[in-house]
């Protein structure tokens, strides 16, 4: 649901804009592909508290960089 959402939304963020997104830890690898392609200086940050142990989540930081036209 995330990477979904993820694929849907990452092209109205400016460049230079910043994604903020809570996303599951497990699910984190499969956003990889598309973060690598459309952001830069992305970070996951655990979050700390106990009760959120549970939930397993991490917040995900990123700048949306300017898409690189392909070489002719």
């Amino acid at each position: 649901m995330e990477l979904l959402f993820l694929q849907r939304t990452a092209r109205w963020l400016v460049n230079g804009g910043v994604l903020v997104m809570m996303v599951p830890h497990g699910l984190l690898q499969d956003c990889v592909p598309l973060l690598a392609e459309m952001f830069s200086k992305f970070q996951a940050l655990w979050l700390t508290d106990p009760e959120s142990d549970r939930f397993d989540h991490v917040i995900l930081l990123a700048v949306r960089s300017r898409i690189r036209a392909a070489a002719d």
